[in-house]
């Protein structure tokens, strides 16, 4: 950059003394540049006119304050590298020859999403447990499989798994909907119920309810749980499609080839 200063003058004069001609005091005293606070001199690109620019240091020399302004103020052609502070995102962006992004990662750690955020930035989602990531247009989880509540080999350490999701995947793997156990205690264990012939909803139990339906009655929303008080439950005697004949000729009716069949007395007389 070259700078060029000039002295004033006054219009030429005849030769001879002349006291109305001004001249400096001293044609080699220093000359001081001034500009205007917060600013420095130089030329913008495109331009070879020096200006003052919005370049500022405080006064020890030791921090700068970079040009700022609103989202709407940034440069109609930016060029790759032009940094600045976004008073509008309250960020740190820097031009990366397609879009303003931000120079370092934002990460927030809250109940809600951050206000005005900008594409990745990342968000610790307190209430759902989950790392998020902003994609430009919406908060995601911040890994590639979906939050769909499944459980495979690749979702096991996936922030999508919560311990109750986990949890219920596990028990409906080992324990699907349906499945009858032996159990001593009187009290039905989580995600287990008692089978006495009980009405439960088919929207609470919906699981429950798509395999049974209501092959031991019910209806109208609410369905029954088989009634095992006093009995010893038995395979179905045609599963597989032909009957073994087992189950037949029984004392109390007993049809083994209906699902949810029952029969049997207290007590018989043997003759």
């Amino acid at each position: 950059m070259a700078v060029s200063l000039k002295h004033s003058f006054t219009s030429p004069k005849s030769d001879g003394i002349d006291s109305t001609v001004v001249q400096p005091s001293n044609w080699n005293a220093e000359h001081t540049l001034t500009a205007a606070a917060g600013k420095i001199l130089g030329a913008p690109t495109g331009s070879t006119t020096v200006q003052e620019l919005p370049l500022a240091f405080d006064s020890t020399g030791q921090s700068m304050v970079i040009p700022s302004g609103i989202t709407g103020d940034r440069p109609g052609t930016p060029s790759a590298g032009m940094v600045r502070y976004n008073t509008t995102t309250k960020k740190v962006e820097v031009y990366t020859n397609s879009a303003w992004t931000n120079l370092a990662v934002n990460a927030t750690v809250a109940t809600s999403a951050p206000s005005s955020p900008q594409t990745g930035d990342f968000w610790f989602d307190t209430t759902n447990t989950l790392i998020k990531t902003y994609n430009g247009s919406a908060w995601v989880a911040a890994n590639a499989t979906p939050n769909d509540g499944t459980v495979t080999t690749d979702k096991i350490v996936d922030a999508n798994v919560t311990y109750a999701k986990l949890a219920s995947a596990v028990q409906a793997m080992f324990t699907p909907a349906g499945m009858l156990a032996p159990f001593a205690g009187s009290t039905a264990p989580s995600g287990w119920l008692l089978c006495y012939g009980q009405s439960v909803s088919s929207t609470t139990y919906a699981s429950l309810f798509a395999v049974i339906g209501y092959t031991y009655g019910g209806s109208s929303g609410n369905f029954n749980l088989p009634d095992l008080r006093g009995r010893a439950p038995a395979g179905k005697d045609d599963m597989g499609g032909t009957s073994a004949n087992r189950l037949t000729g029984l004392t109390g009716g007993v049809d083994g080839d209906i699902l949810g069949g029952t029969g049997g007395v207290e007590a018989h007389t043997l003759s």
